[in-house]
């Protein structure tokens, strides 16, 4: 079985990257993130990779959503999302929702 499309290894080591659309590139300093799987293995970073997907989806909805203001303050909303030592994604992928 194949690995995701945004799934890259590294180092023996799984990351989830994804590119930022361009309608939302203005409003973000970087043009791509990754953001580390926490896993070795092939299938738990599929896993993990979809439900990064769905919430980098989310967070691009609400992006294209908000006003101008708001969109002020994303680069910071997107970097606690990803912030491992946030409740964010990272917290998620540490909680082993996922049964690996």
């Amino acid at each position: 079985m194949s690995l995701a499309t945004n799934v890259v290894r590294i180092a023996g080591r799984y990351y989830f990257r994804c590119r930022i659309p361009e309608d939302i590139k203005p409003y973000l300093k970087r043009q791509t993130y990754k953001i580390a799987l926490r896993t070795a293995e092939p299938s738990s970073a599929r896993r993990k990779a979809a439900i990064v997907s769905r919430h980098m989806l989310m967070f691009f909805d609400e992006i294209r959503m908000s006003d101008k203001s708001e969109k002020e303050q994303l680069e910071a909303k997107l970097e606690e999302m990803l912030d491992e030592k946030h409740k964010g994604l990272g917290n998620i992928l540490a909680q082993k929702i996922i049964m690996d």
